[in-house]
């Protein structure tokens, strides 16, 4: 391994004028300066565009497309990286200054190792920090630990990831679940290892316009993912757990939003699935 390998930052960017600035100007603070930064313009219809050229800085490329999702975003910059290492950065999140370098102290310790995450500190629209912190405790290979939508290793978007020779996209059918099923697809190319730093690398703003905005939309994902799983892993044991695990989820979700009849729907379709 180089000394200090090129690491690639993707960032889609949908419409994020007010974030955008504090979210480019936190990759420019990294400790660790040999990255390059992908921007990708999904269409935006604000002043995101604007906002971004107020940059200049020869590790910066822009990229700008019609709108298509935040897949398609990502997707259009993997086949644009030249990092050894790659890592997402959304358009209302900022990375702490030592976010880069915390993660590529993990890589340089072990060979093993294909992914790193680290402590995520939930912080709310004016980057004041909340009580609330994500910390990962799993150390080994992966796949088994997101069959089971464990916690332990999986928050979303998070992960440090060395660049395989067979590149991997996301799947721009689904609306949701979208890093689950990227990290899936990974795991299934390599027999590299997972693995985390205590330091904080990611600073998540909480936004009310999550996924459960659009409940159908989750609903299929997590179906999709149940029936992807099946073909993964034979114990039922295992299956039944997950499946109880998102039928609660679900069934909570909408009965949340007063749809009670939804709500019993749901947890039809999952124990089916």
């Amino acid at each position: 391994m180089a000394i200090n390998p090129l690491i690639s930052i993707i960032l889609p960017v949908y419409n994020q004028q007010n974030y955008i600035t504090e979210t480019i100007s936190s990759v420019l603070n990294q400790t660790y300066t040999n990255w390059e930064l992908l921007i990708v313009n999904d269409g935006s219809t604000d002043g995101s565009e604007e906002k971004i050229f107020t940059f200049n800085d020869r590790r910066i490329q822009y990229l700008k497309k019609e709108n298509g999702g935040v897949s398609s975003a990502r997707n259009l910059a993997l086949t644009k990286i030249n990092g050894d290492f790659f890592c997402f950065l959304d358009g209302d999140d900022t990375f702490p200054p030592n976010s880069l370098n915390a993660r590529m102290k993990i890589f340089k310790s072990n060979p093993e190792i294909s992914f790193v995450d680290g402590s995520v500190q939930y912080v709310d629209n004016q980057l004041n920090k909340l009580q609330k912190i994500y910390l990962p405790k799993y150390y080994g290979k992966p796949l088994k630990k997101l069959l089971q939508l464990s916690s332990d290793c999986f928050f979303g978007n998070t992960w440090m990831i060395k660049r395989q020779t067979e590149s991997t996209f996301f799947r721009e059918n689904l609306s949701h679940s979208e890093d689950l099923f990227f990290y899936i697809d990974l795991c299934r190319k390599t027999d590299g290892k997972y693995s985390f730093t205590s330091e904080n690398i990611l600073n998540y703003r909480q936004s009310t316009s999550s996924a459960m905005s659009n409940l159908e939309g989750l609903e299929k994902s997590y179906i999709s993912f149940i029936k992807e799983s099946n073909n993964l892993h034979n114990q039922l044991l295992l299956k039944f757990k997950v499946k109880f695990k998102i039928a609660k989820i679900m069934f909570l979700s909408f009965l949340s939003n007063r749809k009670v009849v939804k709500a019993i729907q749901s947890v039809f379709k999952i124990i089916v699935a």
